[in-house]
């Protein structure tokens, strides 16, 4: 694994004054966790689509907000049985 350099570290540590700057659930860690998990993922999706996010490769495309998630789902409903209907209906 990669070494951190202490200026690095410095410059995270410089705004925690108390134990839970860094280790509440809206501390240092919890940041970091989140900001690498983000990165990770935005990776993984740039990967399975084979470009990156606001890049011109993508536009022009049929379903032009799938990365966003505010694509049209199309969703099968089927007829509920007369016994469920009495239960769900409640």
């Amino acid at each position: 694994m990669k070494h951190i350099p202490d200026e690095v570290l410095d410059q995270l540590l410089e705004d925690c004054d108390k134990p839970e700057d860094i280790l509440g659930a809206n501390g240092l860690l919890a940041s970091l966790q989140k900001s690498i998990l983000e990165r990770i993922l935005e990776a993984e999706l740039t990967d399975h689509l084979g470009y990156c996010k606001h890049e011109a490769a993508g536009r022009g495309k049929l379903d032009v907000h799938h990365r966003s998630a505010l694509h049209v789902k199309h969703i099968l409903l089927k007829p509920i049985h007369p016994r469920w209907r009495s239960i769900l209906l409640r």
